[in-house]
């Protein structure tokens, strides 16, 4: 059977107005469901692995002067994974809460984990989130051997 993974980026893509931040939930889901039904098309036994976004920081002004606030947006667009995850019966890995929710971009660039940027990880953070991902691949995949025998 063929595995499609999902991952949400959470930046502009993300949100209905970069600029307001305004996020719509439905919206965001029904994209999501026309792209699965156009994969069930073609396999319609085909499993899921939906990968939540990771936390992130909305900038506020530039150089020196920008702040950045945790991205409240975060939670929703995890809601909204989770929610299709159960939808379509499939597996999830949840990033967000792996890195400690809303707030803890920080966290992980004063780990060196995060690039400043407040939105994209370094090369040891995504060292850490593939990981991560791979263990609990394997974990899973252990388990369902076990299960099978």
């Amino acid at each position: 059977s063929v595995k499609t993974t999902f991952k949400e980026k959470l930046n502009e893509k993300a949100v209905d107005n970069p600029k307001n931040a305004v996020f719509n939930p439905e919206d965001f889901k029904m994209r999501y469901r026309t792209l699965v039904s156009r994969i069930l098309e073609i396999n319609p036994d085909c499993c899921f692995l939906w990968i939540t976004n990771n936390d992130s920081a909305m900038r506020h002004g530039r150089g020196r002067r920008a702040r950045y606030t945790p991205n409240k947006n975060g939670e929703r667009v995890r809601q909204a994974m989770l929610e299709l995850a159960e939808e379509y019966n499939g597996a999830v890995i949840d990033v967000f809460s792996l890195m400690g929710g809303l707030g803890s971009a920080d966290k992980w660039i004063k780990a060196g984990f995060m690039q400043r940027d407040h939105i994209h990880f370094t090369r040891d953070g995504y060292q850490v989130i593939g990981h991560i991902i791979y263990n609990a691949i394997a974990e899973d995949y252990v388990k369902y051997y076990k299960d099978d025998m």
